[in-house]
């Protein structure tokens, strides 16, 4: 009996160092995949940083991330379409969807931050930009793996997003009012990244207040997005998305002549 458990004991022992190893092996490549987002303001330095990282890297998985995060500075510094187009083309979602060791199992939530990047950086950017045709590339991008993402959090706002974008229906205020009050209705998120969509649902209820010149809804949300736009992250969202006041009391968009800095979205 006592070898039984000696051995039990050991192949535990075993399969947690292979699972630290192998957290360990995905640090060091997020790491070096923070390492260009953080070249971002700068495109002759970002280009460069994340070209060196897709050719080099070996793992399928992070080399869809990083194709991800090049469509993202592509957008931004407002590349020809083409050359968007082909990193689109490049992109294959099932790489950070699909664990090829256990399929019964997915990697969305090992990738969000690779579907913020997809589903909303990259869309604000195009918004920003009034490029309808960039958007609708970008949604059909999305729409490919749509069946694995019916119960993620990311994609419930997304929808609501492309509502808002496309002015049907409701323009995604049902979803943002409960988004916004942390109404997630038993939906997937990473915890790093609830906070960021419930500020993401607030800055759109704001813009549908702005549109509508709706003061109550203004005042809902004014305390949650005059706090995000004091961030860079947030001031960046709310500027693309074109939201520039909150309430009539309220107006906190920059000059339009203040330079633009770091750009985190």
């Amino acid at each position: 009996m006592s070898l039984l458990i000696t051995i039990v004991c050991f192949a535990i022992s075993a399969g947690m160092l292979i699972s630290l190893l192998t957290l360990l092996k995905r640090s060091k490549k997020m790491k070096k995949l923070i390492a260009c987002v953080d070249q971002i303001s700068d495109e002759s330095l970002f280009f460069p940083a994340i070209d060196q990282f897709i050719d080099s890297i070996q793992d399928p998985e992070f080399a869809a991330k990083g194709e991800i995060l090049k469509l993202w500075g592509l957008i931004k510094y407002q590349h020809d379409l083409p050359e968007i187009e082909a990193c689109l083309e490049r992109i294959d979602l099932s790489k950070i969807i699909i664990d090829p060791k256990n399929r019964r199992r997915n990697k969305i939530g090992l990738n969000e931050d690779s579907f913020y990047y997809l589903c909303f950086a990259c869309s604000f950017k195009a918004y920003s930009q009034n490029n309808e045709e960039l958007l609708n590339r970008l949604h059909e991008k999305v729409l490919e793996k749509e069946d694995y993402f019916q119960d993620q959090l990311f994609y419930q706002l997304y929808t609501a997003s492309w509502a808002w974008y496309t002015k049907q229906g409701d323009c995604g205020e049902a979803v943002f009012m409960d988004l916004a009050q942390g109404l997630i209705k038993k939906m997937k998120c990473s915890r790093q990244m609830l906070d960021i969509y419930r500020n993401i649902a607030a800055a759109f209820l704001a813009g549908i207040a702005q549109a509508r010149k709706d003061e109550e809804l203004a005042q809902r949300v004014e305390k949650p997005v005059s706090h995000w736009a004091s961030t860079e992250m947030g001031a960046n969202i709310l500027r693309d998305l074109g939201i520039h006041e909150i309430s009539q009391s309220q107006v906190w968009s920059k000059a339009e002549d203040e330079p633009e800095t770091k750009d985190e979205a």
